[in-house]
């Protein structure tokens, strides 16, 4: 029987068209966590719905789903949930560098299929950390989205799409995807690898996708894991040397 909430209750949704996975993944959790509550949805209105009756923990969403994708999702609800975790679900192959990749941004990905120990393990973790202070990206929050969890989630999800980034300076800059690789970006005065790294150096700011966006030319070659590891890399030793010059 599942345990009356209480204030120490924590809500998890989980957002996956599988229904008998997630059927087993909450019976899995709910065993484990008896005192939280973990709620399933199967589309993203569903989700929707339950994120706004309920003040979520926790989201576990898969990425690929039949009315948009996990990074729709997340973008929507992160005004209303902005100190919510979120662990992602895909079938997709994680990049090569995972170590690396897990420290680029606030949203942990986990690739199916998976040990379940680990998952719960996982599922502990964020809901045991703490709110604020965590200097570990890992623990960080919805309010911290990071433009690399918006460009890891359109690559995985295998995406033919133009997203607008705009610095918190006001700066515009474009990357353009096709079935998941990063074929071309554009910043002031710059195209290519160049302007992809000067798009991720860019700390805040917000980003919108474009519609009615004509063809482009390919400035970019580069596998996108190899290719965002490698910026991220950049941006950090430049905020490095940045920070010891002040």
């Amino acid at each position: 029987m599942e345990a009356a909430p209480t204030s120490a209750t924590k809500y998890i949704l989980i957002l996956d068209d599988n229904e008998p996975l997630a059927r087993m993944l909450v019976s899995l959790l709910q065993e484990e966590l008896p005192d939280h509550r973990f709620l399933p949805a199967r589309t993203i209105e569903e989700a929707q719905a339950l994120a706004s009756e309920f003040e979520m923990d926790l989201f576990i969403l898969d990425i690929n789903l039949p009315d948009g994708t996990g990074l729709d999702f997340l973008c929507d609800v992160r005004t209303i949930a902005p100190q919510a975790r979120a662990l992602m679900m895909t079938a997709m192959p994680l990049p090569a560098y995972q170590q690396r990749a897990e420290s680029l941004g606030v949203i942990h990905f986990l690739k199916k299929p998976f040990d379940f120990t680990h998952f719960v393990e996982l599922v502990k973790a964020l809901l045991d950390s703490p709110t604020t202070g965590a200097s570990d990206s890992f623990f960080g929050t919805l309010r911290d989205l990071h433009l690399t969890d918006i460009i890891q989630i359109k690559c995985l999800s295998g995406v033919t799409a133009v997203v607008e980034f705009t610095s918190p300076s006001g700066e515009k800059g474009t990357i353009h995807f096709e079935s998941g690789q990063i074929t071309h970006a554009h910043a002031p005065d710059q195209a290519g690898v160049e302007a992809f790294q000067t798009i991720v150096g860019w700390r805040g700011g917000s980003f919108a996708e474009l519609t009615a966006v004509g063809h482009s030319p390919q400035t970019i070659f580069q596998d996108w894991q190899v290719l965002l590891i490698e910026a991220v890399r950049r941006s950090d030793e430049q905020a490095a040397i940045a920070h010891g010059s002040n």
